[in-house]
């Protein structure tokens, strides 16, 4: 960690003369980032936070790298679940993050998306006629978000190098302050009147006393083994008992779901003029009897829809 300094690399942009052929066209660049998973090892608990969308438990590292394919800047931590915009923007927020001089304008011109960058936020600005065709709606969000909410990202392990080495240097500044008041704490505070005579006597008593305090301690001890078996027999139970609830009341939750989409889906049907009567019967049917066909439909733009269900029909029959 401490050698972070000297790993990363301050980045140098293309120059604006460069003749390189891969690079030349590049002027101004300091590199390119991208996310990347690494599968990881994680507690039960945690595993629905750290599953991928590619199904797979792993932790989201974001890593940024030179032309010369230097790294520039890593920041892992970030679990699986979660998306390389929400990594990049806290990385840009972070006391030690991601540090951008300027954006290089490549968002004016005749060839355009529409898209441009304000400086002042930091964020992607664009018309509303621009942004509308990207803007889709998600059914039940609301209702997705109580069920899957505790499997949220919560960037509790993100951590930079220098927030590494900063957190270390704090503890052993604090260590150090303990170390120096703790030392001189002796005999100083042993009371002057007591004398070697009043220690006891090695004897009979004496080991008997000890041999006491063995079979005490031994006996503590398998006291101590019976609880922490017993609270662990307990707490596997009470997991298990949680992860069973929390199943059934998502499917709960789901099948509730599911079966506002079918009482919706007749009048939906009924909206397509392109169907006739017995193809629409047909479809109610048919679309009614899957899930996935039923959330399938209500995905489709509706210019799209009539072929759709068609399609679906056939593919039953």
């Amino acid at each position: 960690m401490r050698l972070q300094s000297v790993l990363l690399n301050t980045p140098e942009p293309i120059p604006e003369n460069s003749a390189d052929e891969k690079w030349k066209w590049f002027k101004n660049y300091l590199g390119a980032l991208d996310g990347t998973y690494i599968n990881v090892r994680v507690p039960i608990i945690d595993k629905p936070r750290y599953r991928s969308r590619k199904g797979e438990i792993a932790t989201n590292v974001l890593g940024v790298c030179s032309h010369d394919m230097q790294f520039i800047y890593i920041l892992p931590g970030w679990e699986g679940s979660v998306a390389d915009g929400r990594v990049l923007r806290e990385a840009m927020r972070m006391r030690n993050g991601l540090k951008v001089p300027r954006v290089h304008d490549m968002l004016t011109g005749p060839n355009c998306s529409g898209f441009g960058y304000d400086n002042w936020t930091g964020c992607l600005v664009a018309e509303k006629a621009v942004w509308e065709p990207y803007l889709k709606p998600f059914p039940h969000y609301k209702q997705l978000c109580i069920v899957f909410g505790k499997d949220r990202a919560t960037r509790i392990d993100v951590e930079t190098p220098a927030d590494v080495i900063e957190d270390l240097e704090a503890e052993e500044q604090r260590r150090s302050q303990t170390d120096d008041e703790n030392i001189g704490f002796g005999l100083d505070g042993v009371d002057a009147a007591m004398s070697f005579d009043d220690s006891p006597k090695v004897g009979v008593n004496n080991e008997s006393t000890l041999k006491g305090k063995k079979r005490k301690k031994k006996a503590n001890h398998s006291v101590e083994v019976i609880i922490c078996n017993v609270m662990k027999e307990s707490t596997e139970m009470l997991g298990s008992k949680m992860e069973t609830s929390s199943l059934r009341l998502s499917m709960a939750i789901e099948d509730e779901i599911i079966n506002d989409l079918k009482r919706k889906l007749n009048g939906e049907l009924m909206k397509l003029d392109g169907l006739a009567r017995a193809e629409r019967i047909k479809a109610t049917i048919a679309i009614g009897k899957d899930r996935d066909l039923t959330q399938i439909f209500f995905t489709i733009d509706d210019n799209d829809k009539e072929d759709w269900v068609r399609e679906a029909i056939g593919s039953v029959e």
